[in-house]
């Protein structure tokens, strides 16, 4: 078997815009250069977002390609000239198109899903892509799924065979120092707060798949207590999330802020955190929340209800504007759970116990 020092991986990535694949992505390439591995990350297009920075002391290719598609040619003869003894590729529509590149080169390649909401509904599109995926993901080394649940999805719904899926947790402990945490104050974003402001969090990519207008709705109709919802992230949904806000005349409760480099102090300083996502892997900043011992609601999909499962912390909601209200009211009268085990949930989360089941696969893989 190969040293670590001598095992090249390549790491190719659609774009490096906001979100949580990226951002394990970029922790994973740091964790493999302390370990010695020779890494090449390739960007198949040049959406970059100015929050991340490319890691240095590594091999970097941009392909800069106007869309994914077109990056074919040229990510078949950035691979071929590399000559990576792995490759890994995150995010479906990368995984689709680098599973058949390393086919036609006698690559391996392991695909990490990270979600599914490209599959889900009753039309064409989605039936193409469920079968596409089916087809194609069996024909990778291995597949990572990054919870449980979508492990389960894989096998129940595209027949994957259960012993080429691993579950990995993202690593989100080991994304923030806890010594190093802030207390902001969050009321100041909003006019007219009391002692009795209640502030809560989302922490999302805008897209429709990540946030409900069910959840705004639910806001502006609570009178019971005074209560505010921070939204932090970036997307091609953030200008109508705004004009949404306006027009419904809740921008006094809600308040639309960019992604920040300090988003988990933002989610360590707030009174209740919530995740309306309609589809979602495993969520980040909500497991970052869970870490943090947050009072959490969630929207009822397999994902956040596993990680609420695991803390024994938090309830799930269906997308409705009256059962999202009940729930944030019932999450701010509950008390915290204070958890015996709260030391041994957390080490789940951690680099060490995370990021070194890839580089077991890896091992595997090159013997």
């Amino acid at each position: 078997m190969k040293t670590n020092s001598k095992t090249s991986i390549l790491i190719f990535l659609p774009n490096l815009l906001v979100g949580g694949a990226e951002e394990t992505i970029l922790n994973f390439i740091q964790y493999l250069k302390k370990k010695n591995y020779k890494v090449t990350l390739v960007l198949a297009t040049n959406k970059i977002s100015d929050y991340y920075q490319i890691p240095e002391n590594i091999e970097y290719v941009n392909l800069n390609s106007k869309r994914l598609i077109l990056s074919f040619l040229k990510a078949l003869k950035t691979i071929n000239k590399v000559k990576p003894d792995i490759v890994l590729s995150t995010l479906w529509y990368s995984n689709l198109l680098i599973i058949v590149v390393c086919r036609l080169l006698k690559i391996k390649c392991i695909v990490r899903e990270a979600g599914l909401d490209y599959r889900v509904g009753n039309n064409m599109k989605s039936y193409f892509f469920k079968v596409l995926t089916s087809l194609l993901y069996k024909k990778a080394n291995k597949v990572i799924a990054i919870s449980n649940s979508l492990n389960e999805n894989l096998q129940d719904e595209l027949g994957i065979d259960k012993s080429n899926i691993v579950t990995i947790y993202n690593p989100v402990e080991s994304y923030f120092k806890r010594e190093q945490l802030k207390q902001f104050d969050l009321k100041k974003y909003f006019n007219n707060t009391t002692e009795e402001t209640i502030t809560a969090v989302s922490a999302i990519r805008f897209d429709k798949i990540k946030f409900s207008y069910n959840l705004f709705l639910a806001i502006k109709k609570i009178d019971q207590i005074d209560v505010r919802l921070l939204l932090i992230g970036d997307g091609l949904e953030k200008d109508q999330i705004k004009k949404y806000l306006i027009d419904n005349k809740i921008e006094d409760k809600i308040v639309v802020l960019e992604w920040t480099n300090k988003i988990y102090n933002f989610i360590y300083s707030c009174d209740l955190y919530i995740s309306s996502s309609k589809y979602e892997g495993l969520g980040n900043s909500y497991l970052a929340a869970q870490l943090l011992n947050k009072k959490c609601i969630s929207s009822n999909i397999p994902a956040s209800k596993e990680i609420n499962s695991i803390f024994q912390n938090g309830t799930s909601f269906n997308d409705n504007v009256d059962e999202i209200k009940l729930s944030i009211l019932d999450a701010v009268q509950r008390q915290k759970n204070q958890k015996s085990n709260f030391d041994d949930i957390v080490s789940l989360f951690t680099e060490d116990n995370c990021f070194s089941k890839y580089c077991d696969i890896f091992s595997t893989e090159l013997k």
